[in-house]
């Protein structure tokens, strides 16, 4: 695929996502979908490794009465605003995809320039298995019936074509856990444990790897590490 190939299949997602939100009435006018998906095709299609993280949904604002609201802009363009290094969840990110495209970790990223480590973020797909504005803490259950209610089949169709090799899930793998019925856990490599809890490492056949892992939000430096040496790992069993 090129990356004029995948732009034009990402606008026609996007497309998908509002004929979605209108068909079911998401929102009711005072929410729209906040759409996610590949920031940059070209950087992308020729990164180092080509690396999905899926999250659960983003929140914008609220109304009088606590219910989420907003919405209508792509979830990329938060890459460019100047508080973005102030998330812990796009910080742990551009931790863990610097360090893996640069071969460092946690602890040697300090007098890194952040500009550049954001950057690295551009480079990544980004799924939300809800795509319309949520909750600043969001529910399971209600993630689980959105995403099986709404949107499973349209994320299905944003893996196959953006074709992932390695998809991180962060803290979301139990909600489709069902569509990868033919996972094996990585022999030496299974329950990883990050201080007092585990995450997994799995083989979904011979070309894509999953990493079942905490919600980025959760800032550890072990953690990240974790992911930096899985990606490693993930890279030269891919590449060889």
């Amino acid at each position: 695929m090129t990356p004029q190939q995948l732009a034009k299949e990402q606008k026609r997602l996007r497309d998908k996502i509002d004929e979605i939100a209108n068909n079911h009435r998401l929102g009711v006018g005072d929410a729209f979908p906040i759409y996610d998906g590949v920031f940059a095709p070209a950087e992308y299609l020729n990164s180092k490794l080509r690396v999905a993280w899926v999250l659960k949904e983003a929140y914008d604002d609220f109304d009088e009465s606590g219910d989420p609201i907003g919405g209508g802009w792509s979830i990329g363009k938060c890459l460019n605003k100047s508080n973005v290094w102030d998330s812990r969840t796009w910080r742990t990110m551009a931790y863990v995809m610097y360090g893996f495209n640069n071969g460092c970790l946690r602890d040697k990223m300090d007098n890194e320039d952040r500009r550049e480590m954001i950057k690295t973020l551009k480079s990544i797909a980004y799924i939300n298995l809800s795509k319309m504005p949520g909750r600043k803490s969001s529910s399971m259950s209600d993630i689980q019936y959105n995403y099986n209610e709404y949107w499973k089949e349209l994320i299905a169709e944003q893996l196959q074509i953006y074709a992932p090799e390695v998809i991180i899930f962060g803290y979301t793998f139990d909600v489709m856990k069902e569509e990868f019925p033919n996972v094996k856990e990585a022999k030496g490599y299974a329950g990883i444990k990050v201080g007092v809890r585990y995450w997994r490492y799995f083989h979904n056949g011979a070309k894509q790897i999953l990493l079942d892992t905490y919600h980025p939000s959760s800032q550890d430096n072990d953690n990240i590490d974790a992911l930096i040496k899985a990606l490693r790992k993930a890279f030269k069993e891919l590449k060889k």
